[in-house]
């Protein structure tokens, strides 16, 4: 089923990567989707990621599953090969005992949902199912087999079937679409109600405040239901990346220093941001954070 390999991808980019910096050496005990400097108490864990923690048991599993993620991106047997993980990889394995198997792919996956799949070496006269996934946040995608598109259903959280004899050099191009896309939660969880979190691909992206124009506060900053987003690439301590751009509002309420209300203020002013990939967060100059948005309609 194919849901299950849409929570390995979602859980692997932006729950277990967070958990280490880009330069491998600082982790995370927990996953925060919000950091604040203004918080009058000490939270129980820092608000950076820490070179050493006491205890010593999620840094090494952290890593154990990176490690392990390449078990994870294929499944096979004797007749049928699952593209579970897409990703620039190599593939040798067998069908049976005696029956060598080798494909490649080559992808700018997650940020390129392009991913071109070539049969290096393939069982002669047999026929060889191949099922790529369709990602949950996939609408639209196309196939193409040696240049030749196929007419195949795409439904998100399913596998797209190519069932046929294939001869060493065919080459498959699994072509999806990624579209920004502002999600909400159910309004039961009150937390997060009338907030918005933003995903391209497989990716969340967050919001830093060093990356709101002006200085602005990053509790001030409201992202309209209407937000047009353009891609933009960063790097960040070595690691290169697709940041997402666009004009938020800015509301126009005043300080909020020694105060438990003020009136609300306008929301008229427009500012720019760029969101960056929730795994990459806290690796630059300290900032405060936020996955969730206030949401303006």
């Amino acid at each position: 089923d194919a849901k299950y390999a849409d929570i390995v991808e979602t859980a692997l980019y932006n729950s277990v990567l967070s958990g280490v910096s880009l330069d491998g050496k600082r982790y995370f005990y927990t996953n925060p989707l919000r950091m604040s400097d203004d918080l009058p108490y000490t939270l129980r864990w820092p608000k950076t990621r820490e070179e050493y923690i006491s205890c010593f048991c999620c840094p090494p599993n952290t890593l154990r599953t990176i490690c392990e993620a390449q078990n994870y991106a294929y499944t096979v047997n004797d007749s049928t090969l699952w593209f579970n993980l897409y990703g620039d990889s190599e593939l040798r394995t067998s069908l049976g005992k005696k029956r060598p198997l080798v494909v490649t792919q080559h992808t700018g996956y997650p940020y390129d949902g392009k991913v071109v799949i070539n049969l290096v070496e393939v069982p002669k006269k047999q026929k060889l199912a191949l099922k790529l996934r369709v990602p949950s946040w996939c609408d639209n995608a196309t196939v193409a087999v040696n240049g030749v598109k196929e007419d195949v259903k795409v439904t998100p959280d399913s596998y797209i079937t190519l069932d046929r004899t294939w001869k060493p050099g065919d080459e498959v191009t699994f072509d999806m679409e990624m579209k920004t896309k502002l999600l909400e939660s159910n309004p039961l969880v009150e937390e997060t109600r009338n907030h918005t979190a933003v995903k391209r691909g497989p990716l969340v992206y967050c919001l830093e405040g060093i990356d709101i124009e002006g200085g602005n506060a990053l509790d001030d900053i409201l992202i309209p239901a209407d937000a047009k987003f353009t891609t933009k690439d960063i790097t960040i301590d070595g690691s290169r990346m697709t940041a997402l751009e666009t004009e938020a509002r800015l509301v126009d309420g005043g300080d909020w220093t020694g105060k438990l209300y003020r009136e609300v203020g306008s929301a008229d002013k427009k500012v720019k941001v760029t969101l960056i990939p929730y795994f990459a967060w806290g690796n630059r100059d300290k900032s405060e954070m936020s996955v969730w948005l206030p949401l303006a309609r």
